[in-house]
């Protein structure tokens, strides 16, 4: 037979009558001692009474591109409000209208194409069907093969904070799909506007 032991977030299935430490087979009573001190040492391993950490993200003191999304009812969950995942569908059109601005595309950035390498987002609240949100971007943290695009989404009428997070933007080869280095011609084109604090919107 066989006891599984079940504490918090651990499990273990122990075999009733067999030792426990590889000493002589063990009774009753001093299984069910052991069974106690087996599910005390699970909690303490599995169950830790420490917070988890939250995201903190700080945002610049300003963006160079905004552009306007509405939220539609594919993108309302069963809670009446904005998906999470759906978050970053809206995120990710957005995106795409940056480099729009910029007279790219994804596929075709001076001969390379880009990819997400990874996404932050820190939620400040809900987001409704019907409204509109202001989703404005910044490029910062350049590096060797990309940049870091922070971004910041609003609701346009009273402008409540919904998100803020950034997206690690990685350049890569058509056609060996391998990183990239970022070409020099949009870490300048990127720099001068940030400089002369343009501000491009796409609708």
């Amino acid at each position: 037979a066989r006891i599984a032991v079940r504490c918090g977030q651990g499990e273990a299935t122990v075999a009733a009558g067999r030792p426990l430490h590889g000493g002589p087979g063990l009774g009753r009573a001093s299984f069910i001692v052991e069974g106690w001190r087996l599910a005390r040492r699970i909690t303490e391993i599995f169950s830790p009474l420490i917070p988890m950490p939250r995201i903190q993200f700080q945002l610049p003191e300003r963006f160079t591109f905004s552009t306007e999304i509405q939220i539609y009812i594919s993108h309302v969950n069963q809670g009446g409000h904005l998906d999470n995942a759906q978050l970053l569908t809206l995120v990710s059109e957005a995106r795409v209208r940056f480099f729009q601005a910029l007279g790219y595309r994804e596929a075709g950035v001076e001969g390379l194409s880009i990819v997400v390498g990874d996404i932050v987002a820190q939620y400040k609240s809900e987001g409704f069907h019907g409204e509109t949100m202001c989703v404005e971007m910044l490029p910062t943290d350049f590096n060797r093969y990309g940049f870091d695009l922070v971004f910041r989404m609003t609701e346009k009428t009273g402008g409540r904070e919904v998100a803020r997070g950034k997206i690690g933007i990685v350049f890569i080869g058509k056609a060996d799909r391998t990183v990239a280095p970022i070409p020099a011609s949009i870490v300048q084109l990127l720099q001068q506007r940030a400089a002369a604090g343009t501000r491009p919107t796409i609708a």
